[in-house]
């Protein structure tokens, strides 16, 4: 899947002004055709204004432009969601590790390979992004440990523990000193204005202020911290926000590790022929899996063979007798059954 394109405020004034570059002639010809219609008058005093207005204002839309430019926060943006989302997959898979069941915010993200927060153009950025191969190499170990000690996972982290303190303590540092910059505006009221004095010099401040905030929040929710995405998935595959799916439903002998099969051949696919474009290689040729970004296969035979073997039957193994006591005076927790999940009528999503 291609990624979206972005839609800056530089693409917004280029495309402004071929607009009404464009619009210019085609108005003055309307109207030489239609006289009775003043379009191109209209228009002719429509520039006239717009461009006093921009004359009588030019320092400030230039300091406005400038603070745009020298401010960006997009890498800022993609760097912090991505370590928020590994964070969050990563206490996930800790909260479960001692069921013998597999994490389904982990098990969303072999359903939905997770996609890069890069903002570039560059293309090369879906492609050798390494969030879907950790999570694969998360997969491939927590499949084949042999220990479970509890039928109970831990509670969710807080929306504070995935965010992380450092990113939570930027938030609150850049909200105080935006509104300590509006303070200072307003206590000194001669230089309210942002047209002149304090308050000019106050915008590439606030701007950076502004958007920093704004793209530390974006990161929040795209990471996926809110589970808003992978809760609504599970409600509607499996009736709850948690389903209690065990590893071994998980192997390439039951449907639901065929799809994990059939995903991760499908990304790896896809990213390669990213990587070879970007290469500038023909995909019409034989495509050899040489991206450097690409996970290995999700599962070894050889060690898939030697774990069943060595697997009990309800798929539960512990290191004690007195562990094994306990858990079989646990209540169970309901086994969904596997099935296959229509992935195809769900969008593609960076969490």
């Amino acid at each position: 899947m291609k990624p979206k394109s972005t839609l800056s405020i530089w693409k917004i004034i280029f495309w402004g002004i071929i607009f009404a570059a464009i619009a210019y002639p085609f108005a003055f010809s309307t109207q030489k055709a239609i006289p009775s219609l003043y379009i191109f008058s209209s228009y002719h005093n429509f520039l006239i204004k717009g461009g006093g207005f921009l004359n009588s204002h030019k320092t400030f839309i230039l300091v406005i432009l400038i603070s745009l430019f020298f401010t960006g926060s997009k890498r800022y943006y993609s760097v912090t969601a991505s370590k928020m989302r590994l964070r969050h997959l990563d206490q996930e898979i800790d909260r479960w590790k001692f069921t013998p069941y597999i994490a389904p915010l982990h098990l969303y993200y072999m359903f939905f390979p997770p996609q890069t927060y890069s903002l570039s153009s560059w293309k090369g950025a879906q492609a050798i992004d390494t969030s879907y191969r950790y999570t694969v190499d998360r997969f491939r170990n927590l499949i084949f440990k042999r220990s479970y000690t509890s039928l109970e996972a831990q509670k969710r982290p807080t929306l504070f523990q995935i965010i992380g303190f450092k990113t939570t303590l930027e938030i609150f540092g850049y909200l105080i000193s935006l509104l300590s910059s509006l303070f200072i505006m307003i206590y000194f009221k001669q230089d309210l204005s942002y047209y002149s004095g304090l308050g000019l010099a106050m915008i590439p401040i606030q701007t950076f202020l502004t958007r920093r905030i704004y793209w530390l929040l974006k990161a929040i929710f795209h990471s996926g911290a809110t589970y808003i995405y992978v809760d609504k998935f599970f409600l509607n595959n499996y009736g709850t926000r948690e389903p209690y799916i065990k590893l071994n439903d998980t192997l390439p002998d039951q449907k639901i590790g065929l799809k994990i099969l059939e995903v991760w051949e499908e990304e790896c696919l896809r990213r390669q022929k990213i990587y070879n474009k970007f290469r500038k290689m023909e995909n019409n040729q034989a495509i050899i899996l040489d991206c450097p970004a690409l996970p290995e296969s999700p599962f070894s035979e050889r060690e898939i063979s030697s774990w069943i073997d060595d697997i009990s039957e309800d798929g539960i193994t512990v290191r004690n007798q007195s562990n094994k006591e306990q858990l079989n005076r646990s209540p169970q927790k309901n086994s969904f059954n596997s099935k296959v999940i229509q992935l195809s009528h769900y969008k593609r999503r960076k969490i």
